[in-house]
């Protein structure tokens, strides 16, 4: 922008314009200088946040290759449905550093999925080596209370064991059996809600770094969902797709270099209502990231993404099906990239 009004500038006669154009790189120099000086930190983040591998170093290399094989086997998060699992490939499971994204319509169980991917990882994973530090699971939701989301956790936990309705619980029951079932494997589960258009990246690494001052390590971040969250300031001069898709870059990029799994939300566009809407049946499977709300890029910052759609059977019942469209650098065998299961 300043660059423009430089060359308005040398081809204006007029002193008047030449001087409001002036005023007008000088504005955006001071809007510059602000942003740069509000975020030392955050871009100091970005710019030393580099790993290193020296091909002439053999211990250099020995170690890439542990830190990968370390990654793909030793550091496997399984989930609640196993069909999902093997969606994960032959490791059985998502490994930590890698970005997540379940795509859905409006109420198909987008938020219900992030909410039992935290469950699951508690309560059915063991953490990892954290060299001492507590392993926090954090969840940041950017559209529902948390307080409705603490029901939500505490009613499918105690079903999932008891195999019945948690009712009758006095108050500090429930709060005793929601923190015995979420820290019994040794996780430090903590939720946080955050209003979409005051959080973005830059609060997303200050609240990190706010947790891991004490003697923790956020191993898994959970958003719901991203494409709520603000744009960084610095990609005001795109349009909003580009700028969404630079903001999932950043935090893969951050929760990646931090071997943090990283798992969000995405919505689908109106395309795939109409398309929900033909009569056709195994809609999930027709779904792809052309169907992909806001920002269709989205895909290739993630490294894997599914779809979910809630259908009805001939017999009216509801399932749950979920098709796999990508996982980075693992293969997928092709009967394992669908999976349904009665949504109840």
């Amino acid at each position: 922008r300043m660059m423009l009004s430089a060359q308005k500038v040398a081809s204006e006669d007029d002193v008047e314009k030449q001087t409001a154009l002036f005023k007008e790189i000088l504005a955006s120099a001071e809007e510059l200088r602000s942003d740069i000086e509000d975020d030392p930190a955050g871009e100091s983040e970005e710019i030393t946040q580099v790993d290193e591998i020296d091909f002439n170093d053999p211990k250099s290399l020995i170690k890439a290759l542990a830190a990968q094989r370390k990654k793909r086997s030793d550091s496997k998060i399984v989930f609640g449905l196993q069909g999902l699992n093997r969606m994960m490939g032959p490791n059985g499971g998502a490994s930590y550093g890698e970005s997540m994204a379940v795509a859905a319509r409006s109420h198909n169980y987008k938020s219900g999925l992030l909410m039992d991917i935290a469950r699951w990882i508690c309560m059915y994973n063991k953490p990892p080596d954290c060299g001492g530090k507590e392993p926090v699971v954090l969840f940041i939701s950017l559209e529902n209370e948390i307080a409705e989301n603490m029901i939500g956790w505490y009613r499918a936990a105690y079903n999932n064991i008891y195999k019945r309705a948690p009712d009758g619980l006095k108050d500090d029951e429930v709060v005793e059996f929601v923190s015995r079932a979420f820290r019994k494997n040794g996780f430090h589960f903590i939720c946080l809600r955050r209003m979409g258009e005051t959080f973005g990246y830059r609060e997303f690494v200050e609240e990190v770094e706010r947790i891991e001052k004490g003697n923790c390590k956020v191993v898994v971040s959970i958003i719901d969902y991203i494409t709520l969250a603000k744009h960084s300031p610095e990609d005001k001069a795109y349009n909003d797709a580009r700028q969404i898709q630079l903001l999932v870059e950043r935090f893969r990029d951050y929760c990646g270099h931090k071997d943090m799994f990283f798992v969000t939300g995405l919505q689908l566009e109106t395309e795939a209502a109409r398309l929900a809407s033909s009569g056709q049946t195994n809609i999930v499977r027709r779904y792809n990231e052309s169907h992909l709300a806001d920002c269709k890029g989205s895909k290739r910052s993630l490294d894997i993404l599914l779809f979910l759609e809630l259908e009805n059977n001939h017999k009216g019942n509801t399932y749950l099906t979920v098709a796999w469209n990508k996982h980075r650098g693992v293969v997928t065998d092709s009967k394992d990239k669908y999976t349904a299961y009665r949504f109840i």
